[in-house]
């Protein structure tokens, strides 16, 4: 046993906590370039052309090699050693990061996120085992709170930063002009029949003076054209509401290039947004700040001009008009494919195998990480994995069962928050990106309250418990606000529901994860591997779940509500019987 009282002439240099910041920095860019993804994805399917099937496959893809991957990258970590292949991780998903965003094509994009899914797969693994080499014992779950609070803090900056950086790459002077594939009239719609509303001098309908200042800035030849598309849209049956095959009607090439040139001409218009109504749209800031500007008398650039008229346009038909900021997703991307490989090689600098290998750790560091330990030979390799006995393993299996339907829930608030803010309640750009932010947020706090709790149980009530109450309870907590979502229609409180999703979610994490590294013994980077990889395939499941289910409901998000519920319910009583004193491989 090593002795654990500490030198008196030195202090610790307390240099595994430079690994765990770094293995924080890590998992932050790893969750920033996994969910920028998710927030791009309206914008990515807007710019190829892609319909809401072909985009979630997109995101799901990713989960898959992720999932499937685990249990390999695990093996490869215990076997070659952390720090050569989680910086090889890094780099990896960095360099598809960064060609996802030149992609031209469905497949190209496909191929980008199995390669982005297949590289991140190793990164927790890789990181647990790393951690269980370099932390005491009383301290790995507070440590690996603070590395998955970093995932989830690089989460929270995804949209935000995602938005912002989006916004910012396609400035005032890009064109703000229309093209043909921007203009949205062929399915059952507003736009055509808004629009020809404003052909008569009076009306009650909503925003009736931007219509009417639209319509007499079109063209006489574009004024028929939208004519005839509204006739051809009232000839229509009434579609009732939430079809699942609303029906289209037929638009030539040439008439969607003269309602697009006939658009572009009252774009240009200096007065084509009056002061009246313009407070019911939810305008970008950057509108809002225009319209500031012209109403205190200062006049607009002609590109300034076009840009707040491109942006009016857009929240008044929010389904009929293209977003302008569609053309700046690609340059984020490549924003964080090059910040990805500053990480890895400053992941390198820190990272060391075992303390014992690290320069920088003195003799009372390696006292009190050992202090408790068994001693193995630092570079011996672990023994053939008795596989029979992992797959006999009732709480590994009864964790895989907890991490599946934890992930089924969890995906919503990653994934689809921003279009169930954008679709049902049509909340703007910046301030989307700001709602989706919020859960994360959450998380973060947590992330780091739930290390601190699982280790403060243990202390009070053991290993089992210590570990299995804080994975049970926390599920029953997340679906009792999934079913409290089913009963608002305001977006602000169903995002804070949300942001109590997440936070019961990541307080639960933290145990998770000490399981793994409790009974996991030297092999804690394959059973960690093993129990995520069955979460992701959940979170590789979720998007076609929510798919179906917004299908068999009608378009109805209520049902994604109760479906993550349920999902949150069954992960509880899995964690409930999970008992982490009971090793899953005896230590050699």
């Amino acid at each position: 046993m090593t002795n654990s009282i500490l030198p008196t002439h030195e202090r610790p240099s307390h240099c595994r906590w430079y690994l765990v910041a770094a293995a924080t920095l890590m998992s932050s860019l790893m969750y920033l370039d996994r969910f920028c993804v998710t927030f791009a994805q309206s914008f990515i399917q807007e710019d190829l052309g892609l319909s809401a099937y072909e985009t979630s496959w997109i995101i799901s893809c990713f989960f898959w090699t992720y999932a499937l991957a685990q249990i390999p990258s695990g093996w490869l970590s215990d076997r070659w050693g952390g720090r050569l292949t989680l910086t090889v991780y890094i780099l990896s998903w960095s360099l598809f990061i960064m060609l996802l965003g030149w992609s031209t094509s469905l497949w190209f994009l496909l191929a980008m996120q199995l390669g982005n899914g297949l590289a991140q797969s190793g990164a927790y693994p890789t990181s647990a085992s790393l951690l269980s080499r370099w932390m005491p014992l009383g301290t790995r779950g507070v440590a690996s709170s603070i590395v998955a609070f970093g995932g989830r803090l690089g989460g929270a900056l995804a949209p935000i930063l995602t938005a912002g950086l989006i916004v910012l790459f396609v400035p005032v002077t890009t064109s703000s002009l229309l093209t043909p594939g921007q203009v949205f009239v062929s399915e059952a719609g507003p736009l055509s029949t808004r629009l020809a509303a404003g052909a008569v001098e009076n009306s009650t309908v909503p925003q009736f003076a931007l219509l009417r200042s639209v319509w007499l800035n079109l063209p006489e030849s574009t004024q028929g054209v939208v004519q005839q598309l509204a006739k051809r849209q009232q000839s229509l049956a009434p579609v009732e509401a939430g079809a699942k095959n609303p029906l289209r009607i037929s638009v030539s090439p040439e008439e969607i290039t003269e309602l697009t040139t006939g658009l572009n001409t009252a774009l240009k218009h200096p007065g084509l947004v009056p002061p009246k109504e313009i407070h019911e749209l939810k305008l970008t800031p950057q509108a809002t700040n225009l319209l500031s500007r012209q109403a205190q008398g200062t006049s607009l650039t002609p590109d300034e001009t076009t840009r707040l008229n491109r942006l009016v346009l857009e929240a008044a038909f929010p389904n009929g008009i293209g977003k302008v900021y569609v053309k700046g997703w690609r340059y984020v991307f490549t924003v964080y494919g090059v910040a990805g490989i500053l990480v890895a090689l400053l992941f390198a600098l820190v990272a060391r195998n075992r303390p014992e290998e690290q320069s920088w750790c003195n003799a009372a560091e390696l006292a009190r990480i050992n202090a408790g330990r068994i001693p193995s030979a630092p570079r011996a390799a672990p023994a053939k994995l008795n596989w029979k006995r992992v797959l006999k393993s009732r709480s590994l299996w009864l964790s895989s069962i907890s991490q599946y339907g934890t992930n089924i829930g969890w995906f919503f608030v990653a994934a689809k928050l921003p279009e169930y803010l954008d679709k049902v309640h049509h909340v703007e750009i910046i301030q989307r990106g700001t709602y989706t932010s919020m859960p994360m947020l959450a998380g973060m706090v947590g992330m780091l309250l739930g290390g601190v709790l699982t280790d403060w149980l243990r202390f009070r009530l053991g290993v089992r418990w210590g570990r299995a109450l804080p994975m049970a309870l926390t599920r029953f907590g997340a679906a009792a606000a999934y079913i409290a979502c089913v009963f608002t229609n305001d977006p602000l409180i169903a995002t804070l529901l949300c942001c109590a999703v997440a936070f019961f979610t990541d307080l639960g994490v933290a145990a998770s994860w000490a399981f793994c590294q409790d009974a996991g013994g030297r092999y804690v980077g394959v059973i960690l591997g093993f129990g995520n990889m069955w979460g992701n395939v959940g979170a590789a499941m979720a998007s076609q779940f929510y798919v179906i289910a917004l299908d068999w409901s009608h378009n109805n998000w209520n049902a994604c509500f109760l479906l993550c519920a349920s999902a949150f319910i069954v992960s509880g009583f899995a964690g409930l019987f999970i008992d982490a004193s009971r090793p899953i491989v005896e230590d050699d």
